[in-house]
């Protein structure tokens, strides 16, 4: 299975985005970003907001997350990610 730094990789590339104005739009940190598409650490806020903001198919993430038995912290960041796909 493709891992999800690959899968945010992919989408950024597919819309000829830099990974420092992807950064830049989304408010996080060039690090943040780097460190999502090599899938070392990854916050479900910053994943939230790469997933809304480059049209990512939120099934897609969420089977990888459940994949990897992954846990959101709270009710809410399940919520944001459920309702990426509206």
């Amino acid at each position: 299975m493709t891992n999800i730094g690959e899968i945010l990789k992919s989408a950024r590339i597919a819309k000829n985005l830099e990974r420092a104005d992807l950064a830049s739009a989304l408010g996080i940190h060039l690090d943040e970003m780097v460190s999502a598409e090599n899938g070392s650490s990854l916050q479900a806020d910053t994943l939230y907001a790469l997933v809304n903001y480059l049209n990512v198919d939120p099934e897609l993430v969420l089977n990888y997350i459940e994949s990897r038995n992954w846990v959101c912290s709270t009710d809410e960041e399940v919520e944001n990610l459920v309702q990426t796909g509206s």
